[in-house]
């Protein structure tokens, strides 16, 4: 048995460019931790929206427990993403865009999870074995990276105000839980020309469910300059290999989006969510996505993964006889 529990943390003022934190009570088991972005823009000089509007904001979010272990490193326009496919609806958004005549302030809002259990897919059980438990910490921070109204428009001139409001799903009075550990941790790679065989190398140890992936053309959010992923290890075997297009057409299906977002798709490793098909990378010597890339304009291409990984928790694993 077990009783669920939805609080409010704190609320961070934002701050430019600048990195706020708070301490997040350290007694039950996380399901999600939401920071809700609200505000307004002031224009006082006609502004254009840049892609993403308010979730530049946040330019990483970071949950680090006993000052060093980092479960969740992960920008704001990736979670909002990630719990849009993964979840099946897209998380609460509102907030300037296009064309932003000066004048009032116009007000945004927008939630962003940052989620430990693992999508509906995988049923009851298997969902929350990667409940966060953080009552043995002796210390939890979250960490919010802030940018500047730059990061929100194009042109012209505004000012931001805004607050970021932190709270929680927690479960407690579940007793001798050994849960393991969804694990995600935001990386990237930039490239200035075309290649077929980019390489992007992949921390070892843990088992890999998927990879979420952001592609960028000078800034911008692009279906049309990554060809092609491959999914490589120890150099020779390869795992995976899809086309941009293919995966977007996979993921159509896979997570009943009708209106896909552009320069963003997820390849999913454990197909019948069963941590039958993960990834375990342990005993590999390398574990590499290889990209074909066309060049990029104004020399700027960057593709953002974001994996998630599965720790296991020794303490459960059967011990040899």
């Amino acid at each position: 048995m077990g009783l669920s529990i939805k609080r409010k943390i704190s609320t961070l003022t934002h701050s430019d460019n600048d990195i706020l934190s708070v301490d997040i009570p350290r007694e039950h088991m996380f399901s999600t931790i939401w920071i809700r972005i609200a505000g307004t823009l002031s224009v006082t000089a006609d502004a254009t929206a840049r892609e993403n509007h308010i979730l530049n904001l946040i330019k990483n979010i970071q949950i680090k427990a006993e000052g060093a272990i980092v479960p969740k490193s992960i920008g704001g326009v990736n979670a909002f993403l990630i719990a849009k496919y993964e979840n099946r609806v897209e998380p609460s958004l509102s907030a300037p865009s296009g064309y932003t005549a000066a004048g009032s302030p116009y007000t945004f809002s927008a939630s962003v999870p940052i989620s430990f259990i693992l999508p509906p897919d995988y049923g009851r059980n298997d969902r929350y074995a990667t409940l966060f438990d953080s009552d043995p910490l002796k210390t939890l921070q979250l960490l919010i990276t802030t940018g500047d109204v730059d990061d929100i428009i194009s042109a012209g001139t505004a000012t931001v105000a805004a607050t970021y409001a932190i709270h929680t799903k927690e479960i407690t009075g579940i007793q001798n839980r050994l849960t393991d550990l969804n694990q995600e941790s935001e990386q990237a790679k930039s490239f200035s020309a075309a290649s077929s065989n980019l390489e992007h190398d992949m921390p070892l140890g843990n088992l890999y469910r998927r990879f979420a992936i952001r592609v960028l053309n000078n800034g911008t959010q692009s279906d049309t300059l990554l060809n092609s992923i491959k999914l490589k290890a120890n150099g020779t075997n390869i795992l995976a290999d899809i086309t941009w297009d293919e995966l977007l057409d996979l993921n159509k299906q896979e997570y009943h989006i009708e209106t896909m977002t552009t320069g963003f798709a997820i390849l999913d490793l454990d197909d019948r969510k069963l941590f039958a098909e993960m990834v375990p990378s342990q005993n590999l010597s390398s574990l590499k996505l290889v990209y074909d890339v066309d060049a990029p304009t104004s020399s700027t291409g960057l593709i953002e993964v974001v994996p998630s990984e599965v720790v296991l928790n020794p303490a459960s694993q059967k011990q040899p006889a």
